[in-house]
Protein backbone atom coordinates (compact mmCIF):
# COMPACT_ATOMS: atom_id res chain seq x y z
CA UNK A 1 0.00 0.00 0.00
CA UNK A 2 0.95 3.61 -0.44
CA UNK A 3 1.32 5.76 2.64
CA UNK A 4 -0.54 9.04 2.51
CA UNK A 5 -0.48 11.74 5.15
CA UNK A 6 -2.84 10.76 7.95
CA UNK A 7 -4.00 7.53 6.26
CA UNK A 8 -1.47 5.13 7.78
CA UNK A 9 -0.26 1.95 6.16
CA UNK A 10 -2.85 1.41 3.42
CA UNK A 11 -5.68 3.86 3.83
CA UNK A 12 -7.56 4.72 0.66
CA UNK A 13 -5.28 2.51 -1.44
CA UNK A 14 -6.07 -0.67 0.51
CA UNK A 15 -7.26 -3.47 -1.77
CA UNK A 16 -8.68 -6.93 -0.94
CA UNK A 17 -5.27 -8.74 -1.27
CA UNK A 18 -3.93 -6.29 1.34
CA UNK A 19 -6.82 -7.20 3.64
CA UNK A 20 -6.20 -10.93 3.13
CA UNK A 21 -2.54 -10.50 4.00
CA UNK A 22 -3.38 -8.59 7.19
CA UNK A 23 -5.98 -11.19 8.24
CA UNK A 24 -3.34 -13.91 7.91
CA UNK A 25 -0.85 -11.84 9.92
CA UNK A 26 -3.36 -11.07 12.66
CA UNK A 27 -5.19 -14.43 12.80
CA UNK A 28 -2.89 -16.01 15.45
CA UNK A 29 -3.91 -13.20 17.83
CA UNK A 30 -7.66 -13.57 17.29
CA UNK A 31 -8.13 -17.33 16.91
CA UNK A 32 -8.22 -17.70 20.71
CA UNK A 33 -11.73 -16.19 20.63
CA UNK A 34 -13.13 -18.86 18.29
CA UNK A 35 -15.35 -21.47 19.97
CA UNK A 36 -14.38 -25.11 19.57
CA UNK A 37 -16.24 -27.04 16.90
CA UNK A 38 -18.00 -30.28 17.64
CA UNK A 39 -18.38 -32.91 14.98
CA UNK A 40 -19.49 -36.48 14.45
CA UNK A 41 -16.75 -39.12 14.72
CA UNK A 42 -14.86 -39.44 11.46
CA UNK A 43 -16.16 -36.13 10.08
CA UNK A 44 -13.62 -33.50 9.12
CA UNK A 45 -14.34 -29.82 8.51
CA UNK A 46 -13.57 -28.75 4.96
CA UNK A 47 -12.70 -25.17 5.89
CA UNK A 48 -10.89 -23.43 8.72
CA UNK A 49 -12.28 -20.74 10.99
CA UNK A 50 -9.62 -18.43 9.57
CA UNK A 51 -11.16 -18.94 6.13
CA UNK A 52 -14.65 -18.31 7.60
CA UNK A 53 -13.47 -15.04 9.17
CA UNK A 54 -11.82 -14.03 5.90
CA UNK A 55 -15.05 -14.86 4.01
CA UNK A 56 -17.06 -12.70 6.43
CA UNK A 57 -14.62 -9.85 5.94
CA UNK A 58 -14.80 -10.26 2.16
CA UNK A 59 -18.61 -10.05 2.28
CA UNK A 60 -18.33 -6.73 4.10
CA UNK A 61 -15.47 -5.45 1.93
CA UNK A 62 -17.30 -6.24 -1.34
CA UNK A 63 -20.89 -5.85 -0.03
CA UNK A 64 -21.43 -9.43 -1.17
CA UNK A 65 -24.89 -11.06 -0.86
CA UNK A 66 -25.10 -14.11 1.43
CA UNK A 67 -27.10 -16.15 -1.07
CA UNK A 68 -24.37 -15.84 -3.68
CA UNK A 69 -21.30 -18.08 -3.18
CA UNK A 70 -17.95 -16.33 -2.81
CA UNK A 71 -16.28 -19.19 -4.67
CA UNK A 72 -13.03 -20.95 -3.86
CA UNK A 73 -11.24 -20.91 -1.48
CA UNK A 74 -14.19 -19.88 0.68
CA UNK A 75 -16.87 -22.13 2.21
CA UNK A 76 -20.12 -22.62 0.34
CA UNK A 77 -23.17 -20.64 1.43
CA UNK A 78 -24.83 -23.02 3.92
CA UNK A 79 -21.76 -24.07 5.95
CA UNK A 80 -20.60 -20.44 5.99
CA UNK A 81 -23.98 -19.22 7.22
CA UNK A 82 -24.13 -21.90 9.95
CA UNK A 83 -20.67 -21.01 11.24
CA UNK A 84 -21.41 -17.28 11.17
CA UNK A 85 -24.56 -17.99 13.21
CA UNK A 86 -22.49 -19.85 15.83
CA UNK A 87 -19.93 -17.04 15.97
CA UNK A 88 -22.62 -14.38 16.37
CA UNK A 89 -24.74 -16.27 18.91
CA UNK A 90 -21.72 -17.19 21.04
CA UNK A 91 -20.55 -13.54 20.90
CA UNK A 92 -17.21 -14.79 19.59
CA UNK A 93 -17.50 -12.59 16.49
CA UNK A 94 -17.59 -9.51 18.73
CA UNK A 95 -14.24 -10.50 20.25
CA UNK A 96 -12.73 -11.63 16.94
CA UNK A 97 -13.64 -8.35 15.22
CA UNK A 98 -12.45 -6.23 18.17
CA UNK A 99 -9.17 -8.18 18.26
CA UNK A 100 -8.72 -7.72 14.52
CA UNK A 101 -9.44 -3.98 14.63
CA UNK A 102 -7.06 -3.52 17.57
CA UNK A 103 -4.19 -4.71 15.37
CA UNK A 104 -4.96 -2.37 12.46
CA UNK A 105 -3.47 1.06 12.00
CA UNK A 106 -5.47 4.26 11.50
CA UNK A 107 -5.52 4.01 7.70
CA UNK A 108 -6.67 0.39 7.72
CA UNK A 109 -9.48 1.16 10.16
CA UNK A 110 -10.54 4.06 7.91
CA UNK A 111 -10.59 1.71 4.92
CA UNK A 112 -13.00 -0.55 6.86
CA UNK A 113 -15.17 2.44 7.80
CA UNK A 114 -15.28 3.27 4.10
CA UNK A 115 -16.31 -0.33 3.29
CA UNK A 116 -19.17 -0.14 5.79
CA UNK A 117 -20.18 3.26 4.41
CA UNK A 118 -20.41 1.71 0.91
CA UNK A 119 -22.83 -0.87 2.32
CA UNK A 120 -24.90 1.77 4.09
CA UNK A 121 -25.17 3.73 0.85
CA UNK A 122 -27.20 0.77 -0.38
CA UNK A 123 -25.83 0.42 -3.87
CA UNK A 124 -27.68 -2.86 -4.31
CA UNK A 125 -30.82 -2.41 -2.22
CA UNK A 126 -31.80 -4.65 0.66
CA UNK A 127 -29.42 -5.55 3.45
CA UNK A 128 -26.27 -7.54 2.90
CA UNK A 129 -24.98 -10.08 5.42
CA UNK A 130 -21.98 -7.85 5.85
CA UNK A 131 -24.11 -4.97 7.03
CA UNK A 132 -26.19 -7.35 9.11
CA UNK A 133 -23.22 -8.60 11.13
CA UNK A 134 -21.67 -5.15 11.39
CA UNK A 135 -24.95 -3.84 12.76
CA UNK A 136 -25.26 -6.82 15.11
CA UNK A 137 -21.85 -6.03 16.53
CA UNK A 138 -22.57 -2.31 16.74
CA UNK A 139 -25.87 -2.73 18.57
CA UNK A 140 -25.11 -5.98 20.40
CA UNK A 141 -28.31 -7.54 19.05
CA UNK A 142 -28.55 -11.26 18.41
CA UNK A 143 -31.70 -12.57 16.75
CA UNK A 144 -33.33 -15.58 18.40
CA UNK A 145 -33.27 -18.75 16.30
CA UNK A 146 -36.60 -19.72 14.75
CA UNK A 147 -38.87 -21.66 17.05
CA UNK A 148 -37.38 -20.18 20.24
CA UNK A 149 -39.80 -18.34 22.48
CA UNK A 150 -39.00 -15.31 24.57
CA UNK A 151 -37.95 -16.11 28.11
Amino acid sequence: GVTRAGLGWYGADMQWPDVQKRIRQIWPKIKKYVPKRTTAPGHKFEYSDERVFEAMCKMVWDDHPMRKPLGPPYPTVHPLYRRIAVLVQSRALDKMWAGYLAELDKGERQAWRDAVARIREGRRGGISPGLAWVEILRRGVVRRPRGCKKA
